[in-house]
């Protein structure tokens, strides 16, 4: 049997020609690197001393203060959008037919369409419904509360709100949901409701390929309740279809194994236990249960466990197999915490201790739900506050926060757009990854073996720094503030403190990552070769990727899927929110 680098470099020594191409593409990349870390000497960091870390754009870095005033975040908020910082570009045109009725939808393309040829590959092609859920969670929020101001956000929010619930409730997807009710664990990746779509079918019938065992369905299941528990949509909103769809989420996770079932993830990578995952679909159960503690109907998302025949597998009539959930989500998040994926051997790639998709345990209130029941928390089963349990959540995400960029480590040893990442040279070997545990998995009659992959980028692609990521820090600092808008309301002085003191860090680590001027990157072209791009100054980065030359000179740079959509709203949602709640306190 080949050994993993023959089998990687197989392709390109088959013939000379193949060869040739490989030795060009190397001396195609030692150009290309020079040129960017050329043309970036030229661009200036901003130092601000008033916050002690520097910023890509001189303005924002003049801007940017300790603590604003109310008066300052308008200014904030007005300066970026005026620098269409905040855009939200929607793809149109397409319709949907839910229950014989074709609706309009607007979708979230995954980043700015370039219109100089720039080609971003999938990210181009397909409809990734997570970014589109997170917008419009985004929207409503902003909306909910203050909805004078942000009037326009809460129309849109509700219109894309619809828009991913027509797509997530076509007979297509409605039958997958079906089948793994009905298959349980043995259902595959293609078989689960899909939540990346091609935009040629956004029906969702045929394959898309994708790692679709992930948290997509279960963020817009909690979504679409809590729209409709806080007066955002009414029942009377919701088609047949759309309340079949809602009503499958349970019983498909009940079916799968909830809740130690292994999903790809946030990261969309190989299938793990993971608390992240586990923490959404822990705050579906918890709404679910309020939801009806507090009078309201929730009566029709009983229908489909109750056709399947769940009941009778279960022994438990809807309600009380969500409470049934509902302490077993929240005794097993208590256990892993503080960590993702404590429940493997610590060499096993599958095990994980902090990871950014952890933010996910803060921004759907798990802190609160276990101190509220005394849910015994990590290895030593302690019982904690929800501060302390907050404070063992916030440790982790902090030590993922790269000391020179202040964006966020995925995780630590993430080899997804690691150093060079977007080079010729090293494309050729993610290609010829993906090309070899496909043809494994053909020949198999399996599934793609994705810890096979992430092990071989691992070991193929140069070491190097991580790519920080800058997306959670919208997401830490908009979930900080709600905290502060909360402390605010009960006359929590120390937690007002708190909380403020955290947004308002997490949201300048955020403006510092925006982009300045005459800063470039490397990017696909039209015919799919790397070039440098110049990047569009004011825009919110994927991610920040470190390059580094034959002679050790680096520089660090933002992705070419920048901007990232869904990343700019999470600065739009973390300004807006400190800039509601200051005048709040100026009221108090």
């Amino acid at each position: 049997m080949p050994s993993v680098e023959q089998s990687v470099t197989t392709r390109f020594e088959n013939a000379d020609t193949e060869q040739d191409r490989f030795t060009e593409l190397h001396a195609q990349d030692a150009r290309l690197l020079d040129n960017l870390i050329a043309s970036n000497a030229q661009t200036g960091e901003f130092y601000s001393p008033l916050i002690g870390i520097r910023f890509a754009n001189e303005t924002l870095a003049a801007i940017a203060q300790p603590d604003y005033s109310a008066e300052q975040l308008v200014l904030l908020e007005a300066h970026l959008e005026e620098m269409q910082t905040l855009n939200i570009p929607l793809v149109t045109g397409h319709t949907i037919t839910i229950d014989g009725t074709e609706h309009p939808v607007s979708l979230l393309g995954a980043t700015e369409l370039a219109d100089d040829g720039t080609n971003h590959g999938e990210m181009s092609k397909m409809f990734y419904l997570r970014d589109h859920i997170q917008t419009a969670r985004a929207l409503m929020e902003l909306y909910l509360q203050d909805p004078e101001r942000y009037r326009q956000e809460g129309e849109l929010g509700r219109h894309m709100l619809f828009s991913v619930m027509h797509c997530m409730s076509t007979p297509a997807q409605l039958g997958r949901f079906r089948h793994v009710i009905a298959t349980g664990p043995a259902a595959t990746q293609e078989e689960w409701p899909h939540i990346s779509l091609w935009f040629d079918d956004l029906e969702g019938e045929g394959p898309n390929g994708w790692r679709n065992k992930q948290d997509t369905f279960q963020m817009l299941t909690h979504l679409a309740l809590d729209a409709l528990d806080r007066g955002f949509i009414d029942e009377s909103d919701l088609s047949s279809s759309h309340k079949q769809f809602l009503g499958s989420v349970v019983p498909l996770l009940a079916a799968v194994g909830f809740p130690n079932y292994e999903t790809s993830g946030s990261w969309e990578e190989f299938a793990a236990s993971r608390t992240s995952v586990l923490a959404v679909e822990t705050a579906i159960m918890h709404k679910i249960a309020t939801m009806a503690a507090a009078g309201k109907n929730v009566d029709f998302l009983s229908h489909v466990y109750d056709q399947s025949g769940m009941q009778a597998t279960t022994g438990r009539t809807f309600h009380d197999q969500v409470e049934h959930m509902l302490d077993q989500g929240l005794h097993e998040v208590g256990r892993r915490l503080p960590f993702e994926s404590p429940d493997y051997d610590k060499n096993s790639v599958k095990y994980r201790e902090e990871d950014a998709a952890l933010t996910y345990v803060l921004m759907y209130g798990l802190p609160q739900m276990l101190a509220a029941k005394n849910i015994p928390i990590g290895k030593d089963q302690r019982i904690l506050s929800e501060h302390q349990i907050e404070d063992l959540v916030l440790a982790r995400l902090e030590s993922l926060i790269d000391p020179e960029t202040y964006g966020m480590l995925r995780y630590k040893g993430d080899s997804y757009q690691r150093l060079n990442f977007h080079t010729g040279v090293v494309q050729k070997i993610v290609g010829a990854i993906k090309a070899r545990v496909k043809r494994e998995a053909t020949e198999s009659g399996g599934e793609v073996n994705l810890e096979d992959k992430q092990q071989l980028r691992d070991l193929l692609t140069p070491q190097g720094r991580e790519a920080s990521w800058v997306h959670p820090l919208g997401q830490l600092s908009s979930w900080a503030t709600k905290r502060y808008m909360e402390a605010l309301q009960e006359g929590d002085a120390p937690g007002m403190q708190r909380y403020r003191q955290l947004g308002v860090r997490y949201l300048n680590y955020n403006l510092s990552n925006v982009t300045g001027s005459a800063q470039w990157n490397t990017a696909l072209d039209a015919d799919g070769a790397y070039q440098l791009r110049a990047i569009k100054p004011y825009r919110v980065p994927e991610c920040l990727i470190a390059y580094q030359s034959a002679d050790g000179t680096t520089c660090t740079v933002a992705s070419p899927h920048t901007p990232l959509n869904w990343g700019s709203v999470m600065l739009k949602l973390s300004v807006g929110l400190l800039t509601v709640a200051s005048k709040q306190a100026q009221i108090k």
